[in-house]
């Protein structure tokens, strides 16, 4: 069984959660399909936001991705901090990479820092933030049991 949420997709989910873009991503990488409809769909909400979180298990955008979404972000005419919660040495890695490529920043937190990243570098207000985390639990919840579904 699924929960409601108001984010979309099946290799990924994504979409927006008050002034803030929510992306979350199992352990497998998203589709090329559903990564090009983020990258659309995130371009033309970024006029309106006040951040972005990424929360991942190590699934991630491949090369190709990458390279875009470090062109989208660079294409806007201004800059939001985003944090990108993972436990993944590897997308740390993919965090570094891209940082290369940016002209701000994405900044890394553990899942245990997720408080820190809402609080101190997103700015949520504090009764935001409980609809953020309920939000990343059940989209964790339905990407896995989708990838159950799949087996």
């Amino acid at each position: 069984m699924t929960t409601t949420h108001p984010l979309r997709g099946s290799t990924m989910q994504f979409g927006r959660v008050g002034s803030i873009y929510v992306c979350v991503h199992p352990s497998t990488p998203p589709s090329s399909g559903e990564w090009d409809t983020w990258l659309e769909d995130v371009e033309r909400e970024v006029p309106t936001l006040s951040g972005a979180l990424v929360y991942t298990e190590g699934g991630g955008p491949d090369a190709r991705q990458r390279k875009e979404t470090a062109a989208m972000w660079n294409r806007q005419a201004r800059s939001l901090p985003i944090a990108v919660v993972t436990k993944s040495p590897v997308v740390r890695g993919m965090l570094t990479a891209l940082n290369f490529f940016l002209s701000r920043p994405l900044r890394g937190y553990a899942p245990e820092q997720l408080d820190e990243a809402l609080t101190e570098y997103l700015k949520v207000a504090p009764e935001q933030q409980a609809e953020l985390r309920r939000v990343v639990a059940a989209a964790l919840a339905n990407l896995h049991v989708a990838a159950r579904a799949s087996l």
